[in-house]
């Protein structure tokens, strides 16, 4: 594959698990690009109907490529809800795309909501990257800087610099930090903050806008902006990331609004591209999901029901009014959840 002067590059990551939420934000970027497209989805385990569902997104100026590459990163060990070891192929991007000098990756779990030329045509000059600062991290935790970095950024999106990583051999340097670097909290994000060390381009928060804390309140206090700057940026979204709310947390969605915007593409993209045969298929693929998402719940809920037992019996004098707050029964085959006064039936996972 080679690069044209007027087509844009971009790369997703998926494994089985991410598909769907793949799918929808391959829909959404199609539709809103006036760029002709040259898409590549790579991946190391991946069924032909998944596939096929991938390659029926194609149009004329949408070329869409599934790529099967062997993760440099097999003997890192993940425990983590919806991440799995796929996520380390990122590191392998440069040697996939030996043709190309960069390349636009962006994670499955996203809404593209502008034309990405004026991002993908920015100049990284020598710099590893175009990145954009994750506020969440940058907010809650402090490590990063006790390691002497400034900022640290989201590695969902990135404007990947691959002439540059591949001429200092980063790829090894990012694997060996996968397996055995210092701070492992965040996984590969963690791995590029630190190796890349800020000789980075950091970019606006429209192009990796997070859906969870990136509100009014939240963006007016920590950047110290006025509301009407919030405005300005709220207004201006070119990517849209759920940033993990989409895998399997969709019955903990908390706004409204984004969650009809997503599933607005996810209409587009049961109307536009399947019927019959691959209508089927992608049935099949959104009932696996909402079971991943129910177990992923039933997990959580387990937590917490465990976490209020040691409250309770840390002090029982609240014991009445938290059962009042929040109580889980195990009730004919299913988990009854109280919250405020409010109940909830979920089916149980067998």
């Amino acid at each position: 594959m080679r690069e044209t002067f007027d087509m844009i590059n971009i790369c997703f990551i998926t494994d089985e698990k991410y598909v769907l939420p793949t799918l929808v934000s391959i829909k959404s970027l199609i539709v809103n690009s006036k760029t002709p497209l040259s898409i590549s989805v790579v991946t190391n385990v991946l069924s032909e109907n998944s596939k096929q569902l991938y390659e029926q997104l194609e149009t004329s100026d949408a070329k869409i490529n599934v790529i099967y590459a062997q993760n440099p990163c097999t003997k890192v060990s993940i425990n983590h809800d919806y991440i799995t070891k796929t996520v380390y192929l990122k590191f392998a991007l440069p040697d996939i795309f030996k043709d190309l000098d960069k390349i636009l990756y962006i994670d499955g779990d996203t809404l593209i909501l502008d034309d990405l030329k004026e991002f993908y045509d920015i100049d990284l000059g020598d710099n590893y990257a175009g990145v954009i600062e994750d506020i969440c991290v940058s907010t809650t935790q402090t490590y990063y800087k006790e390691e002497g970095l400034k900022k640290y950024f989201n590695a969902g999106v990135m404007l990947m610099n691959l002439a540059k990583i591949r001429q200092e051999s980063t790829i090894d340097k990012l694997v060996e930090y996968a397996r055995n670097g210092k701070h492992q909290l965040f996984l590969d994000q963690d791995a590029f903050n630190f190796i890349f060390n800020e000789k980075v381009v950091w970019l606006p928060l429209k192009y990796n806008y997070l859906n969870k804390p990136y509100n009014e309140e939240f963006l007016t206090y920590h950047l110290n902006i006025s509301p009407e700057e919030y405005r300005k940026i709220a207004d201006s979204i070119t990517i849209h990331h759920y940033a993990g709310v989409i895998m399997h947390k969709m019955l903990e969605f908390t706004h409204g609004r984004d969650l009809d915007l997503w599933f607005k593409y996810f209409n587009m993209l049961i109307e536009d591209n399947y019927q019959g045969e691959n209508a089927t298929n992608l049935g099949l693929l959104c009932h696996k999901f909402q079971n991943n998402a129910i177990l992923t719940l039933n997990n959580r809920i387990d937590n917490l029901q465990h976490q209020i037992y040691q409250l309770n019996n840390n002090n029982n004098k609240k014991e009445n009014i938290l059962q009042k707050i929040f109580s889980v029964k195990n009730r004919d085959g299913h988990k009854v959840v109280t919250i405020l006064f409010i109940k909830m039936k979920f089916k149980k996972e067998k």
